[in-house]
C-alpha cells in the first residue's frame, strides 16, 4: 500500500455543511422557498435572519494557515478573479474519507458556502478560536497534493472568508 503521508502539527477544525434541500425546504419571509425563485440565493428577511440550514458539526483534523505568504501578499494578478480568503486549512483525504465525505470521482463534499465553527487543539476539547461571532463560510476547495506515490489523493486545502456587508 502507498504511503499518503499525514498532517504535521493537527488541529481540530469544526465544520457545518450547508444542507441545500432543507435549505430549499426552509420558506420563509413568505416566499415559496428557502431560494429567491429569481435570485437563486437563499432568502433574507428585514430582520436579518436567513433560509439556510446546516448539518451537524464535523469534526476534522487539519493544520491552519492564517495568513498570506509574502509572495502572495506581493504577486500581481490578472484582471480576473482575484481569491480573497481570511483563512486557510489543510485536510488530509483520509480524515475526508472517513467522515464519508469523498465524492464518487474521488473529491470532495465539502463546498462553497459552508461554514467553519471553531478551531481546536488536537485533543478536541480545548477551543482556540471560536467563529460564532464572525463566522468564515468556505469560498473555495483546492486539491493540493497527490500524495507522494502520486496515485492516491492526498490533501486538500479548504479557503474561509467571512461575509461582506450586503452579501447574502
Amino acid at each position: 500500500m502507498a504511503y499518503r503521508g499525514r498532517l504535521i502539527w493537527p488541529m481540530q477544525a469544526r465544520i457545518k455543511r450547508l444542507d441545500t434541500a432543507s435549505t430549499k425546504a426552509n420558506a420563509i419571509g413568505g416566499q415559496a422557498s428557502g431560494y429567491d425563485r429569481i435570485f437563486r440565493e437563499p432568502v433574507r428577511t428585514s430582520t436579518g435572519t436567513d433560509s439556510r440550514v446546516y448539518t451537524s458539526e464535523l469534526a476534522f483534523p487539519c493544520q491552519v494557515i492564517s495568513e498570506r505568504g509574502a509572495f502572495d501578499k506581493l504577486a500581481q494578478l490578472p484582471g480576473g478573479r482575484e481569491l480573497e480568503f481570511d483563512l486557510r486549512t489543510a485536510l488530509h483525504y483520509s480524515d475526508i474519507e472517513a467522515a464519508g465525505l469523498s465524492a464518487p470521482n474521488g473529491g470532495t463534499l465539502l463546498k462553497p458556502g459552508d461554514r467553519l465553527c471553531s478551531i481546536y487543539r488536537a485533543d478536541g476539547t480545548t477551543k482556540l478560536r471560536d467563529f460564532d461571532d464572525n463566522p468564515l463560510y468556505l469560498v473555495h476547495v483546492q486539491d493540493r497534493s497527490f500524495g507522494l506515490d502520486g496515485l492516491t489523493r492526498n490533501l486538500l486545502l479548504l479557503y474561509w472568508e467571512d461575509r461582506r456587508e450586503g452579501a447574502p
